[in-house]
């Protein structure tokens, strides 16, 4: 697991305070002393850490284990062990001696972190051994970090540190300084996801590499200060390994076939296939880990991997050519070079070899110097075959870098148009200008290319919820359009602008038999937001079963509206299904966006997992403020919203929906405006009773404007909730009015909810448990399993009665005390020989009583306090 994993996980085990020892195991530079640190932060911690230059001195290891948990011991370890002999049985001895010492120091409970446990002397290491194993009782948990397992400790409890996670990674790379998504993400394949390594190649970077301005060098180089960070890239290999090894090094991949002819060794390569050392896809072989790969590259002579670049150029001339070209590049350091390496690298992405497209790509940029004869195509190619590919980071990437160059009006509106589509599908706003811009230089010569580039911007504009500028560049299009394709492109289009502007919810146009893809998946969207679900989810059939489909992203988008149609239907398990068909397939380099980490707080949501979904919606709302994305923005805190309520938290989530009523004016999807009915519940909770009444009202002026099948539904129960004299019975002739289809939806258990809780606060608490658990049954019927899950744990129970409050809780405790002798019948004189004081004392302090009491004699105060005694 990465680091940020494994620092919550043990974080979860040190919250219970539970005594006992787990280990951390990972490769050096892996991030364990960064594991450790996170812990150290955030718990209270004693650090030991363990010295290589120690490791032959007997019981250092252990003396600094016991130093840390008693300081006064420090360095006195031998005057309270004594290690008789370095047997089993001694060993065994000395442990135990050492488990006596710690129970003697009674500590409470005690984290205590090791760093590089496994390089501690041996006599440590095996006292260590048993310790770890016996520490219930002594308040101390453990938690150490070691790169192999010791000897005896493999029934220790452990987790396996792995490779950083993306977002781990990002945000590693976030603290060191600005670079590219693009950049990083390159950078954290190819160091295979090692923390170390990824800081090392990123300081090796300059300036324009950081902001993806200039090419990478790639695979990364290597260098002698990561052989000591990451020894296990310095294995010692045969010398006929490394003859293998460095061949199929040399190149992102190379043919099995060309590699047995060129090393003849076919049983060792099948060896290094089966260890894991060398991969293989299809017909084609590569060294999978890129630092091993690197470190193999800096270990070779020039003039050996320029006799192995010849020798292969000729072998691949017509096996592979555009692996051909990649060792031909390095012959020569010429920009002639360049336009083949581009044409290579446009076949390979074209075959889906992204790992080589990108090489030869990133090696051709590098030569480039404004010469890009016999080179046009190949950078509409290349930037086209990525976006089929689904891979719109890398698309965007190299569009960049070819307008750079000096292109025809064919490729600039190709790469124009490429541009436009990596800025549509990762949510970034469009500036309706640049386009503008192209369309006058080249749309009178190129009518059909500048048309398309109006649609994309048209449909950017309607993923933001902007109709207006949408149907300005569809007016634009649709004057130069030729194509037929196109022109049923723009009429979807249009259903699009249609839906979000027409309030009689007029439907959308058939679909037809020449519908292509595209045309198919922005009718499903228009069909989606008429709230015509079933319609919706049909096409999106269609369109994922369509022969035309080529387009990896075209399906990302289709995944993606359909995940939002099962979300505004309500059907919950229907949704979690398309978000797994989205995350099924994620591109190799990842374009992040405030849509994608919006879909991950949507999967998080329905499950239940609640830090995960408050994570990832502060991720959507960083990027959509950064995208300007008020749709987003919008959606992300009616959803955190939401989320308050399902965990009880309405305070919180009033100001997040409050926010939300601002920002959906701009944005009139009938699924957002949903978030009213929260936003009213949300306030009558926390006693806003006017602030709800007005929210209702606003509700129901939006709904005369913007009307929806689920709009008198919430309407009601908003009206129920500020109603405060008669809320459960109207909440409860709402729900009494639902057919079973409405009742049984997430619209129907929200007003269940509601209809509990007012039930609990009236006192009714048994109808409340019963309505509870009809919402929690029907939570769980249509997926929502998180709902259902934290409705149970809500408390329904009967309100404690108030106990009376005692008029003898003003009074002083000696004051008190006469008030009970008076109960007793006692006279004034014998309450003063009772308590050793003056006739005097007992008169005044009761006078004190009756005036504090508002009495005016012994009748009336035994009166108050429930007794009867004669008066004095």
């Amino acid at each position: 697991m990465s680091p940020d994993v494994a620092a919550e996980r043990l974080g979860s085990l040190v919250a219970d305070e539970t005594e006992g020892a787990t280990l951390l195991i990972g490769d050096h530079g892996l991030g364990k002393s960064h594991v450790l640190q996170l812990l150290a932060r955030e718990h209270t911690a004693l650090t030991v850490r363990a010295v290589s230059s120690e490791h032959e001195f007997a019981l250092s290891g252990i003396d600094a284990f016991i130093s840390v948990l008693h300081p006064a011991m420090a360095h006195q370890l031998g005057h309270h062990l004594s290690l008789r002999d370095g047997s089993d049985g001694g060993l065994y001895a000395a442990a135990h001696d050492v488990l006596d010492i710690i129970g003697g120091l009674r500590l409470p409970p005690t984290l205590v972190l090791v760093d590089d446990l496994d390089i501690m002397d041996a006599q440590s290491l095996a006292i260590l051994t048993i310790l770890l194993a016996h520490l219930g009782g002594t308040g101390v948990r453990v938690i150490a970090a070691v790169t192999r397992v010791p000897t005896g400790m493999e029934s220790l409890p452990s987790l396996q540190l792995g490779p950083l996670s993306a977002d781990a990674a990002e945000r590693l790379l976030r603290e060191s300084g600005p670079v590219d998504a693009t950049t990083g993400r390159l950078l954290l394949d190819y160091s295979g996801g090692h923390p170390a390594v990824l800081l090392h190649q990123l300081s090796a970077l300059d300036r324009r590499q950081r902001s993806g301005r200039r090419p990478l060098v790639l695979p990364m180089r290597w260098t002698s200060q990561l052989d000591a960070i990451v020894p296990r890239v310095t294995k010692a290999f045969s010398s006929a390994e490394q003859e293998i090894l460095l061949t199929v090094a040399l190149a992102p991949a190379c043919p099995l076939d060309v590699l047995v002819e060129t090393t003849g060794n076919e049983e060792l390569i099948a060896e290094l296939i089966d260890e894991g050392v060398l991969t293989v896809r299809g017909d084609d072989i590569s060294v999978e880990d890129q630092n091993l790969r690197a470190a193999l590259l800096r270990r070779s002579t020039r003039p050996d991997r320029i006799a192995r670049h010849t020798e292969l150029v000729e072998r691949l001339r017509t096996l592979a050519p555009e692996l051909a070209s990649w060792h031909r590049g390095f012959l020569s350091t010429s920009p002639a070079a360049a336009p083949d390496l581009l044409d290579a690298a446009a076949d390979a992405a074209e075959a889906g070899q992204l790992r080589v497209a990108v090489e030869l790509a990133e090696t051709a940029y590098a030569r480039l110097s404004g010469e890009t004869s016999g080179s046009l195509q190949a950078h509409a190619r290349l930037v086209w075959a990525l976006q089929r590919a689904g891979e719109s980071a890398l698309a965007a990437r190299y569009t960049r870098w070819a307008r750079a160059q000096h292109l025809d009006a064919t490729t600039e509106l190709a790469l124009a148009t490429a541009e436009l589509t990596a800025t549509l599908v990762s949510g970034q706003r469009m500036y309706d200008e640049d386009v503008e811009a192209v369309i006058a230089l080249h749309g009178e010569r190129h009518p059909d290319e500048a048309a398309r580039l109006c649609l994309i911007l048209a449909a950017g504009h309607l993923a933001r919820c902007e109709p207006t500028p949408a149907r300005a560049a569809l007016a634009t299009g649709r004057r130069i359009i030729t194509q037929p394709r196109l022109g049923d492109v723009a009429d979807a289009l249009t259903d699009v602008a249609d839906a979000l502007d027409d309030h009689r919810r007029m439907p959308g146009r058939p679909q037809r038999p020449t519908d292509p893809p595209e045309a198919l998946v922005l009718r499903a969207h228009a069909a989606s937001m008429r709230e015509d679900y079933g319609r919706a989810r049909r096409l999106l059939t269609s369109t994922l079963h369509h022969p035309g489909l080529r387009e990896r992203s075209l399906m990302t988008v289709s995944h993606l509206i359909g995940v939002r149609n099962e979300l505004a239907a309500g059907d919950f398990t229907a949704a979690q299904r398309a978000i797994d068909l989205w995350a099924a397939d994620p591109p190799w380099i990842r374009h992040d966006s405030s849509t994608t980490d919006l879909v991950v707080a949507w999967h998080h949501y329905i499950t239940g997992d609640i830090g995960a979904a408050h994570q990832a919606i502060a991720q959507c709302l960083e990027l959509a403020a950064r995208e300007s994305h008020p749709a987003n923005r919008a959606t992300a805190l009616a959803l955190r919203g939401a989320i308050h309520l399902m965990t009880g938290d309405p305070g919180s989530a009033v100001a997040d929906l409050r926010a939300t009523t601002v920002l959906s004016h701009d944005a009139p999807r009938p699924s957002l405006l949903r978030h009213w009915g929260d936003y009213v519940e949300a306030c009558v909770l926390t006693d806003r009773v006017s602030e709800a009444r007005r929210a209702a009202a606003s509700l129901e002026r939006l709904l005369s404007r913007y009307p929806s099948q689920w709009g008198d539904h919430v309407l009601a129960r908003a009206k129920g909730l500020v109603s405060a004299d008669a809320s459960v019975t109207l909440l409860a002739e709402h729900v009494t009015s639902l057919d079973e289809s409405a009742l049984h939806s997430y619209e129907g258990a929200r007003s269940l909810v509601c209809l509990a809780d007012r039930q609990a606060e009236v006192g009714r608490t048994a109808e409340a448990q019963r309505t509870a658990a009809n919402a929690a049954t029907i939570f769980d019927s249509i997926g929502a399993t998180g709902w259902a899950a934290h409705l149970r744990l809500r408390p329904y129970r009967e309100p404690a009665p108030v106990p009376a409050v005692s008029p003898l809780a003003a009074l002083s405790s000696a004051e008190q005390e006469i008030v009970q002798l008076v109960r007793e019948g006692l006279r004034n004189r014998e309450i003063a020989e009772r308590l050793y004081v003056s006739v005097r004392t007992v008169e005044l302090r009761l006078t004190h009583v009756y005036r504090a009491l508002d009495v005016r004699s012994r009748t009336e105060l035994t009166a108050l306090l429930g007794e009867r005694h004669d008066a004095a």
